[in-house]
């Protein structure tokens, strides 16, 4: 690789939003909480907020130290069965999926919930569809028509849920 394509894949990787970094240089500026062990969160308010609250280890390297995700960034993942709840990092969205297969979106806008609030967003999600049929039958009604023809089509063990 070139040095000035070098050059550049390390000022765009210095410049990424925070939770879009695995690996950021450590100053007083950044104010951390000890939460385990070795292991931190960072506490900065709104100025350099991590979205997806995200666990950090501290490494020395030299004279610098270093902030190290300790976590994955990407999403977070809940199951049970067959179906399952995921989010994304900046608490963007909840997706409601039926066997991997995205059923419906959930927006902080419309449902209310934050960075702090999403898991607890989550878990009454997952709860809620595996043990209400009326709340699955009310999700799955709401969507396009090609989706819930696709999703009758594909799995038929939802036709149960799908309002007639």
């Amino acid at each position: 690789m070139r040095e000035l394509d070098k050059a550049l894949l390390k000022l765009a990787e210095k410049n990424k939003p925070l939770h879009q970094r695995d690996r950021i240089k450590y100053t007083e500026d950044i104010i951390i909480k000890k939460v385990a062990f070795d292991v931190y969160k960072i506490d900065n308010g709104q100025m350099m907020k991590d979205h997806y609250e995200g666990l950090w280890t501290l490494e020395d390297d030299g004279d610098s130290r270093f902030l190290v995700r300790a976590s994955d960034p990407k999403f977070e993942y809940s199951s049970n069965e067959d179906w399952s709840v995921s989010s994304a990092y900046d608490s963007s969205n909840v997706v409601l999926a039926y066997r991997n297969i995205p059923v419906a979106n959930f927006t902080p806008n419309d449902f209310g919930y934050n960075g702090e609030s999403i898991s607890l967003f989550k878990q009454a999600v997952l709860d809620k569809v595996i043990s209400d049929e009326e709340f699955t039958k009310d999700v799955i009604s709401v969507q396009e028509k090609s989706k819930i023809a696709a999703l009758e089509e594909t799995f038929p063990e939802l036709k149960k849920y799908i309002k007639g």
